[in-house]
């Protein structure tokens, strides 16, 4: 079982540089775009950590005028993947949102990020909606 550690502000903390290279990771593995801030100061987290060291993270931005939370990255390190990590975060992060009243979690991935769908709907997460883009030429 990790140690999950619940942080308020991301910034000022020693698991804002896992973050960063955990959006660098979702990046490299065509999971993210590069082009979208996925890490910020005031962001929240739920990080999960084994001996000591970060083996993953979810970290999220919370809107309080309308009581939700978007999770902006959800991430295990590859080499600790299918110990049930994530689904521990996850548990904590959804204790959290109860204690303070949220309606909902949302969060988006890539439709090609058939990993992370999965994790998501067996954790009881639903697909709601579509998102179209429209690439503009350079």
């Amino acid at each position: 079982m990790a140690e999950i550690v619940v942080v308020d502000q991301l910034g000022g903390t020693p698991y804002l540089g896992y973050a960063i290279q955990a959006h660098a990771a979702l990046v490299r593995d065509g999971d993210s775009v590069s082009h979208v801030q996925m890490v910020g100061w005031d962001n929240k987290a739920v990080v999960a950590l084994l001996e000591g060291k970060v083996v993953g993270i979810i970290t999220y931005a919370d809107s309080k005028h309308v009581k939700e939370w978007n999770i902006l990255i959800g991430f295990v390190d590859p080499d600790r993947r299918k110990e049930g990590i994530y689904k521990q975060m996850w548990a904590k992060l959804v204790q959290q949102a109860r204690l303070k009243d949220v309606y909902r979690i949302t969060g988006t991935t890539h439709k090609g990020n058939t990993l992370m769908r999965v994790v998501a709907h067996r954790l009881g997460r639903t697909e709601e909606s579509v998102n179209l883009v429209f690439h503009l030429d350079k």
